[in-house]
């Protein structure tokens, strides 16, 4: 059986065992909706609408300043199953960026600078998400709520999101440190591939072609500083909405609200889904943040309603999706396109994606 058939089956046990395991959590959740006002339930599930067609234009945005052409709804059916590949494994959200990767490959698209792009729009989204973590933080600390393991929690989230704009500041000014760090994490990797009789999982020259590509990604980003500006203002208008949305979900259920308990609501629900030790802090969220809400004059009843509804609807509806879309991707088929030459700066426009 060829190995992606058997990454298909991977997948599909993977989301039944994910489903079966949580599936009094579904039920409640389907059933606690039912006891809310509709129309602010609509509310919310627009409200995650415009989210998800925000982050898919965030990633439309960095990929076109590379020069990565892909129709927006074949990238809004991509983001949908880099959802659910991110659920698969704790990585803090980049795990999704491998399904990038094998996409453009199997396109046609350059890898290097798909990964690249992708990396933008991950590092404008958490810088943005940074900015909310600081008012939560602020928040907790004002009303003397904040714990140890939030503070913990948010310093890595900061040295996370900063360790990436470290990444690019390295391409762009010091390029040779960066080669010669790369060439030893190539040296780790063949040798442990030793270990398994694949002494060159990473060719001689991996190094030196990444550092470089990396360097030029660094010298085209502040070459356009402007389009640096738009997708950071893109991932704060969809932190926004995001926030708005969890305010509805107050609403919808007639739960007394402050600016500082969404805030602080808001921004640890993200962090513990980001920063956590299960894939999307599934079981996390759901247990830390309700006592996060209780410390602030939630009754824990309305503080586990809150949390499950919000987890609810924007993750487990999107992990739906993803898992429904990731089918209409390349992902799972047999045959490859060769990818271009390592050549980031673009020249010509890459043919539209015509799978949609």
């Amino acid at each position: 059986m060829h190995r992606r058939r058997i990454l298909l089956w991977v997948v599909i046990l993977f989301f039944a065992w994910i489903v079966i395991r949580h599936i009094n959590e579904i039920e409640t959740l389907v059933q606690t909706v039912r006891t809310g006002q509709w129309s602010w339930i609509l509310a919310t599930l627009l409200l995650q609408l415009f989210v998800t067609l925000g982050r898919t234009f965030l990633f439309y945005v960095s990929m076109r300043l590379f020069g990565i052409h892909h129709r927006f709804r074949y990238l809004l059916a991509l983001i949908l199953g880099v959802n659910f590949i991110n659920a698969m494994a704790p990585s803090g959200g980049m795990s999704g960026i491998a399904l990038f990767m094998d996409d453009a490959k199997r396109n046609g698209k350059s890898v290097i600078k798909t990964a690249v792009s992708t990396l933008l729009a991950t590092v404008s989204d958490f810088s943005a998400f940074c900015l909310f973590l600081l008012g939560g933080l602020i928040v907790l600390l004002r009303q003397h709520e904040l714990k140890s393991y939030e503070l913990a929690t948010g310093l890595v989230m900061f040295l996370y999101a900063g360790g990436m704009v470290l990444l690019l500041l390295l391409g762009l000014k010091a390029p040779g440190w960066l080669e010669r760090q790369l060439r030893r994490l190539q040296q780790a990797i063949n040798h442990v591939g030793r270990w398994f009789h694949r002494p060159n999982l990473l060719a001689d020259n991996w190094a030196h072609v990444h550092a470089h590509e990396v360097a030029q990604s660094s010298h085209l980003m502040a070459a356009k500083p402007r389009l640096l500006l738009v997708t950071i203002s893109i991932a704060l208008v969809i932190h926004l909405l995001n926030l708005f949305s969890l305010y509805t979900i107050f609403r919808a259920f007639h739960l007394p609200t402050t600016a500082s308990l969404i805030i602080a609501g808001y921004a640890m629900t993200i962090l513990f889904t980001i920063i956590s030790p299960t894939p999307n802090g599934m079981g996390v969220v759901e247990g830390l943040v309700p006592l996060i809400y209780g410390t602030m004059g939630l009754a824990p009843t309305d503080a586990t309603l809150v949390t499950l509804v919000f987890r609810g609807i924007t993750f487990w509806l999107p992990l739906l999706l993803g898992f429904v879309l990731l089918r209409r991707l390349h992902l799972f088929q047999q045959t490859a396109v060769p990818d271009p030459p390592n050549n980031l700066l673009p020249t010509t426009p890459e043919p539209d994606q015509t799978n949609c």
